[in-house]
């Protein structure tokens, strides 16, 4: 999307004295700066059929004492107005950036109340101005000024070249424009970084904020040819996520040096947040991304890169250990009817070897009255996946891992976020080669540290296997190697709860990839987790012991 240079105004008034006065005001104008003439109504009704309409609107004048219908009276009170006010909030469709509300009623507070706030929040400008008030010229031709800045902020986006990506909606590139005006920055230069269509809340349950997730990752253009800013992410979700998001990036801003959050911005429907990484030898690229490489440069760099995310983590919260029940390993939200529908369709002969039952195990830990003992950290990242995890590799010898953009950050078990990486890379990236998704079969035999990978396999294969080897290593021991692997059979029931319960598939390439991996899991958990599996009774309490 994008305006024309020329800005195009409309004015909502009764009064053809004041539309008089405001036609010289725009006349006087149009000496300096590239307007048109404005479009003048004079009822709710006819600014209703022109905002309703796909017709380029920069600036609006809007008088709140409107009548219904030409030639009729004007209304009592701000409603006609406010209603006014709301469709311009939601206008999808060329998003209005500037509004000047206009009354002869402003000096009664009570009249007034929430209008302000309203213009704030839903626009890149907006102001009150007194009906008849000498500063009036002064205030459009702010408001010129401002629809300028607006238009002539520079947005260049580029493709990530390695997968489709959707468009920006005319709302999401509004947002964008009010975060560079209001940053004070000439422009943006983004790349695509991720985007997944279907559910986007935290939990990934039942929602009114499902919606479209897309993240675009580049640089703020300087004025002053000052070049660029230090790499940037821009985040657009559902308004409704807003509240979450914001807070989760707060919290990493806080506990990590490399994240800064920037901006954040919403309409009715979308919301915008900016962070920034401290990244400054070049643009990063999406772990996944870089796990592609050539197998002899990447492979060493793995296990450093590894422990640098698990290093991040810890400085989420602080640990401690403490005797859980097996059955608590297991996320709440599981929607058995909705991985009893997914497996259904599973096609066991067209993806090769057979596993376990996935939904048998799940009601063997969910009975089970075992005890583990595991490390619960204060605080998790809540959504760890290769899209999630930076890599700054212009240094081929010392490549960098930074950890971003979490969700539904919580106390919760210390592995669940290695684990969930683990799961997501593979399901999120099956289909990068034919023979990926069977490769990372011998991940999932009898022993937690798998053997060598086959040497048939791709670069890719290689070295997801390397990091999945260099993540198992962080679990020392057998009770710390049993909870990685409940925890990892956890994961892999999210993602088929998940895609029993949204339409699309979101991230997961292939849903018959996640039933395969899921039912490889199970059997690997058979193996490696029989002690924890075991069903012991439940030690008695103090008064039960008496």
């Amino acid at each position: 999307m994008s305006y024309p240079r020329k800005i195009h105004s409309l004015i909502v008034e009764d009064e053809s004295s004041v539309i008089e006065g405001y036609r010289a005001t725009f006349r006087e104008l149009k000496r300096t700066f590239d307007l048109l003439e404005p479009t003048c109504v004079q009822s709710f009704g006819e600014a209703q059929k022109h905002i309703a309409g796909d017709r380029v609107v920069h600036l609006v004048i809007l008088d709140l004492n409107l009548p219904l219908e030409n030639r009729k009276e004007a209304a009592d009170g701000f409603a006609l107005g406010e209603q006014l006010l709301e469709l311009l909030a939601s206008r999808e469709a060329y998003p209005v950036p500037v509004v000047l509300v206009v009354s002869g009623k402003l000096s009664q507070p009570h009249s007034i109340r929430g209008i302000k706030d309203r213009l704030a929040r839903d626009f890149l400008y907006g102001e009150l101005v007194n009906k008849g008030s000498p500063d009036a010229p002064k205030e459009i031709e702010t408001a010129v000024r401002r629809a300028l800045q607006y238009v002539d902020a520079g947005v260049h986006i580029r493709d990530a070249g390695k997968q489709w990506f959707p468009t920006m909606s005319p709302r999401e590139e509004d947002l964008l424009r009010r975060c560079i005006v209001r940053s004070e920055m000439l422009g943006v230069d983004l790349r695509w970084w991720n985007a997944e269509p279907g559910i986007s809340s935290a939990l990934g349950g039942r929602t009114p904020s499902r919606g479209p997730t897309k993240v675009l990752m580049g640089h703020f253009l300087m004025d002053e040819g000052l070049g660029v800013s230090l790499p940037t992410f821009f985040k657009f979700q559902p308004a409704g996520n807003a509240p979450t998001v914001h807070r989760d990036a707060t919290i990493l801003a806080q506990k990590l040096g490399h994240v800064k959050v920037l901006h954040e911005v919403q309409s009715r429907q979308r919301s915008l947040i900016v962070t920034q990484s401290v990244t400054n030898r070049g643009t990063p690229v999406p772990l996944d991304e870089y796990l592609v490489g050539d197998p002899a440069t990447v492979a060493p760099q793995i296990p450093k890169l590894v422990a640098q995310i698990v290093e991040q983590l810890r400085q989420l919260g602080d640990q401690n250990e403490e005797e859980i029940q097996v059955n608590r390993v297991l996320f709440d939200h599981l929607d058995r009817e909705a991985i009893e529908k997914v497996l259904r369709s599973f096609d066991e002969k067209a993806l090769g070897e057979q596993g376990a039952d996935p939904l048998a195990l799940m009601a063997d830990l969910q009975s089970s009255h075992s005890r583990q003992w595991a490390t619960r950290s204060a605080c998790i990242h809540g959504d760890l996946n290769a899209s999630n995890v930076a890599i700054d590799a212009q240094r081929a010898t010392s490549p960098q891992a930074y950890i971003f953009d979490a969700a539904g950050m919580k106390t919760d078990l210390d592995y669940r976020d290695l684990a969930t990486l683990e799961v997501t890379t593979i399901l999120f990236n099956s289909v990068v080669d034919d023979g990926f998704l069977n490769s990372c079969r011998e991940l999932y035999r009898d022993k937690f540290l798998p053997a060598s990978p086959l040497s048939e396999v791709s670069s890719f294969a290689r070295n997801v296997f390397s990091m999945v080897v260099a993540l198992r290593g962080h679990a020392t021991d057998e009770p710390r190697q049993a909870m990685y692997a409940l925890l990892v059979f956890d994961a892999a029931l999210r993602q088929l709860s998940g895609l029993g319960l949204q339409p699309s598939p979101n991230k997961v390439k292939n849903p018959q990839h996640a039933c395969a991996l899921a039912s490889w899991i199970t059997a690997w958990v058979r193996n490696v987790a029989s002690a924890a599996l075991s069903a012991t009774a439940p030690k008695p309490t103090p008064s039960q012991a008496l």
